[in-house]
């Protein structure tokens, strides 16, 4: 996020802060519901789309840690970057 931030905060400080406001939004939902995004290995990594952005978060749910491993713009090959 980090990463993101730094790149759009000098040039669109609003989106900026959008992303990083729908990236927490979306990880506290995938607390309450950590199925909600479609498995993508058989590791058990699943994918959300961040809402209102190009970004979506790469996800295992532990059963008692979800834990946010990527995230990434949508139009990157995220399938052949997969963690």
């Amino acid at each position: 996020m980090a990463a993101i931030d730094d790149y759009y905060r000098p040039r669109n400080v609003e989106f900026a802060q959008r992303v990083l406001a729908q990236a927490v939004a979306a990880g506290r939902m995938l607390q309450q519901h950590p199925h909600a995004g479609p498995m993508i290995d058989d590791d058990g990594m699943r994918k959300w789309r961040v809402a209102l952005t190009p970004y979506i978060l790469l996800y295992r749910d532990t059963g008692t840690i979800l834990r946010i491993v990527r995230v990434m713009h949508a139009a990157q090959d995220w399938q052949s970057d997969l963690p």
